[in-house]
């Protein structure tokens, strides 16, 4: 399940149903027991870490002081799946009040004032029937996070911790991010225990795909965890400084941003301001770097500006992925049909280098 501008906490919810009150962890609740006592149904929301449509339904829901139950679809793929089924629809989110659903974010901030009413009064009023939308589904192997078996998963684990660092301190708007919250959390305190992984990693046995998506989430990760560490750089010597300086030890050896972008996934070319290549010929990391440069990085990696595409998660078989999730539709038939061949036309917004930060 996809988010339609950006792909991107767990299950988190306070409300009192039908069957008792649903919790996951304390620190995690949208709001405390005493105001999500006040619903005999629920209000739920499926959703994907980082999603700005996401962020924008559930600051609506706070603004009209209703509690609610959020589920990444992410973290428990089979309710997503159950979701899929129950709307027809692979977008997120998806809300719905008791057994009701309303639909995506715009389909919500687009309800009539009366029609909004009403179905606040059913939260209120009418307990959760048996057919509830899951929360849960019976038996399903949901992620548990043991995040020792490989690379990819490891970085895809990586990218869901800060992916959802970002969602739980981006403004309403999407547009910044509040960095030094961000470094005082506990979801922060998780992705550096989990970053200390990378190091035994082994990159050799990756196919060159697996690369891409590896080192495009670890780059995009490291990029934050650098902003929350050292703060924002403010002129062309502090980026200069911040590239080649903030870095990971991964499978051993250490990567700094500026290695990842041009000596990784640039094919060891040469990259703003650099007289050389990253890796010379004796640097073992030559040998980690893609044979020719990926010529759609750009479309992939944020740096932390403005400009740069909205931060997600990769796999290696990403556009297969999005097709086989999309629900019936003319963009999945042309989405099929640009994928056999291989023939498209880029487009580009002027690029902004100015500070994501909020101050």
């Amino acid at each position: 399940m996809s988010c339609r501008n950006c792909n991107v906490s767990s299950m988190r919810c306070t409300a009192t149903t039908a069957y008792g009150t649903v919790r996951t962890d304390a620190s995690q609740m949208e709001t405390d027991s005493e105001s999500s006592g006040r619903l005999t149904g629920r209000v739920t929301v499926y959703t994907i870490v980082g999603c700005t449509h996401c962020l924008r339904a559930k600051s609506r829901l706070k603004d009209l002081g209703l509690p609610f139950c959020e589920v990444d679809v992410n973290e428990h793929s089979a309710v997503g799946q159950k979701i899929r089924e129950l709307t027809g629809r692979s977008s997120v989110p998806q809300i719905f009040f008791n057994n009701i659903h309303i639909g995506g974010n715009d389909d919500f901030q687009k309800l009539p004032a009366e029609e909004l009413q009403r179905l606040i009064n059913i939260v209120k009023e009418e307990p959760l029937l048996l057919d509830a939308p899951p929360l849960q589904v019976e038996g399903s192997k949901e992620h548990d996070g043991d995040h020792k078996e490989g690379a990819a998963e490891l970085s895809e684990a990586l990218r869901r911790l800060i992916l959802k660092l970002y969602a739980d301190h981006l403004s309403a708007d999407g547009k910044f991010v509040d960095y030094k919250a961000m470094a005082k959390s506990q979801t922060f305190e998780k992705y550096c225990e989990l970053a200390i992984q990378l190091q035994h990693v082994e990159l050799e046995i990756m196919s060159r795909e697996e690369k891409l998506a590896f080192f495009i989430n670890i780059y995009n990760t490291l990029v934050i965890h650098g902003h929350m560490k050292m703060g924002s750089p403010k002129n062309m010597w502090q980026r200069y400084r911040f590239f080649n300086y903030v870095s990971y030890l991964i499978g051993g050896a250490v990567f700094t941003l500026q290695d990842i972008e041009n000596g990784i996934l640039r094919g060891n070319r040469k990259g703003v301001a650099q007289l050389m290549r990253p890796f010379s010929k004796g640097d073992p990391r030559l040998q980690i770097a893609l044979p020719d440069a990926e010529p759609l990085i750009h479309f992939a990696l944020n740096c932390g500006a403005k400009g740069c595409p909205p931060i997600k998660t990769y796999t290696a078989k990403l556009l297969q992925w999005i097709l086989n999730h999309m629900g019936n539709s003319p963009k999945k038939k042309e989405l099929d049909a640009l994928i056999q061949a291989a023939s498209y036309t880029v487009l580009y917004l002027p690029y902004d280098w100015s500070t994501n930060r909020k101050d």
